[in-house]
């Protein structure tokens, strides 16, 4: 057998043997967890995993590596479920504040600079806002057009940040 394929397999029996090990870490570290979330945290960790085991890098101690790999995706998580809760608080205050004014035609020329905004992105950032604005997560929308998860949040945050700079030019701005 050759070295390549005896170190895919050697991977496939490591991630194998650590599921359970990975599930139970990130529900320790998380405990109100959903079991979908619990799904998806955990695919991604064996996805890390399996880009390291499957590298010129040896990992000597699996489990403590593995455990580490744990900690830092539940805080990278954590983080990111606290970034949503900021930005909604945020947008959702400011949208009820504009609710309660009769003009509804300013809502819909909000509408349509968030359109244009959007519309003015490179294609990549675009179809990712486009995605996002539906409602789709991000490892939905790097599942959906099969890039990488990292490459998806890359174009998304800069995306969200090229939309959030165009309304401010335009005298839409959230944060006051």
């Amino acid at each position: 057998m050759s070295l390549e394929k005896e170190q895919i397999k050697q991977a496939e029996e490591i991630i194998k043997n650590f599921t359970q090990f990975i599930r139970f870490h990130i529900k320790q570290l998380s405990p109100r967890i959903s079991n979908m979330e619990l799904d998806d945290l955990s695919q991604e960790i064996q996805i890390k995993i399996w880009d390291i085991l499957k590298s010129e890098k040896k990992v000597k101690h699996h489990s403590s590596y593995i455990k580490k790999v744990v900690y830092s995706s539940v805080i990278d998580m954590i983080r990111k479920v606290d970034r949503e809760k900021e930005v909604l608080s945020q947008y959702g205050n400011r949208y009820k504040e504009d609710t309660s004014t009769p003009d509804r035609t300013k809502h819909e020329e909000i509408r349509q600079l968030i359109a244009s905004a959007v519309g003015s992105l490179i294609e990549p950032r675009r179809n990712v806002v486009k995605l996002h604005l539906l409602g789709m997560a991000a490892d939905e929308i790097a599942s959906f057009l099969k890039w990488s998860p990292n490459k998806v949040r890359n174009l998304l945050y800069r995306g969200l940040a090229d939309v959030k700079e165009i309304l401010k030019e335009n005298g839409v701005d959230y944060e006051a």
